[in-house]
This record gives C-alpha cells, structure tokens and sequence, in this order.
C-alpha cells in the first residue's frame, strides 16, 4: 500500500475526517511494532515509550524501507515459541501512574495486529475520500472476512 500512495496524499491533511495524515498512522502502527519487537529482546513492552520518528510521516520512501525493515525482523521470529512472558507496562493517565501487566510475547503480536488493522481502517477512509483506489479487504480484520464471504454466499 506504500508503494501506491502519492507522497501528497501520505502527507495531507485530512481534516475534517481526522486529525492526523496517512503516514502519521503507518508510523504510529510502525511505533508499535519497534515497542512489541524490543519488549521480546529485553522482556519488557512498553507502547506508551515510542520513537515517533517523523520522518515516517512526512518521507514515504523512508516509510517504505522502515516497513521492510520491521517485516525482516518479523519474519526472523519464524516458528519461536510464542509463550515467552513479557511485561507490558501503560501508563494509566494519572502523572506517574504506570502499570505493569503480565503477558506473553505472542499475545502482544495479536494485539498489534489487531491495532495495526484498526490503523488501516482509518487509512483506507482516507484514501478514499482523497480518490485513491482501495482494497476492500483492506484494513478489514480477518473474521470479518470471513463473516462478509459467508453472508454473501447465504444470500446465493
């Protein structure tokens, strides 16, 4: 989807439909992949502590290799035995406040997925309203999908 994003369309304001341009939410969902990638080297996930680097907002090419980057790591997990604990820490809203949560590595990856899919969404609606062609399985989660597929072959 990078690839086929126009560098004005990455970096416009999509104002008044949301708040922040396409590349700001690829970064942010990028954010939390470095987060979840970190937390399994040390133990420790911590998405409140991201880079933000802006640079992913605002230089799509650099997006696009930051992206083959983090897919590269990934898949450098291979088949690793998703039950490694990890500690998720949040902060809770209140100055100073942070919990710490136990969790396992593979449930972090689930939740990331499903918050980069959430991210996608939103990215989808704003290619749309900007004119730009896109998928409808895009930034749709998987058992949506499949729920979709079964609707339309009961209506057959």
């Amino acid at each position: 989807m990078i690839e086929r994003i126009e560098d004005a369309v990455w970096t416009a304001s999509p104002a008044p439909i949301a708040s922040s341009p396409i590349g700001a939410h690829f970064r942010h969902a990028f954010d939390h992949v470095e987060s979840l990638l970190g937390g399994i080297a040390d133990g420790i996930v911590d998405y409140d502590a991201r880079a933000r680097d802006v640079r992913i907002e605002r230089d799509r090419g650099h997006a696009l290799v930051h992206a083959r980057r983090l897919e590269a790591r990934l898949r450098a997990l291979g088949e690793r035995d998703g039950d490694g604990p990890v500690r998720v820490l949040q902060d809770c809203g209140e100055r100073g406040s942070r919990a710490a949560t136990g969790s396992t590595w593979a449930r972090e990856l689930q939740f990331v997925v499903a918050h980069t899919t959430h991210h996608h969404a939103i990215i989808a609606l704003l290619l749309r309203a900007a004119g730009v062609a896109v998928d409808a399985s895009f930034g749709v989660a998987p058992s949506t999908l499949r729920h979709m597929e079964s609707q339309s072959a009961c209506a057959r």
